[in-house]
């Protein structure tokens, strides 16, 4: 947890807006992190229904600055996942 959501989290700061900071931060939802698992083949679009659903808020799906770049879920999967 970095110092900045630490402080908002003192300072009685809405969820949403936490959870956009963590987001503008790099965090990634549990569906995220599960399609991860999906692409790397440790688990099944099955499970990964189950226990998690996509994120509806739009406002919490912002994780950069305007002008910066970051990668796209599909961009961070390792070669060999493109080698199937």
């Amino acid at each position: 947890m970095s110092r900045e959501i630490r402080n908002m989290i003192m300072a009685n700061a809405s969820v949403q807006d936490i959870k956009r900071a963590a987001r503008y931060e790099g965090m990634n939802t549990l569906f995220e992190a599960g399609m991860m698992k999906v692409f790397k083949g440790t688990t099944s679009l099955e499970e990964l229904f189950r226990v998690a659903r996509p994120e509806e808020d739009e406002d919490s799906s912002k994780r950069v600055k305007e002008g910066e770049e970051r990668p796209g879920l599909l961009d961070e999967l390792p070669e060999e996942v493109y080698a199937a």
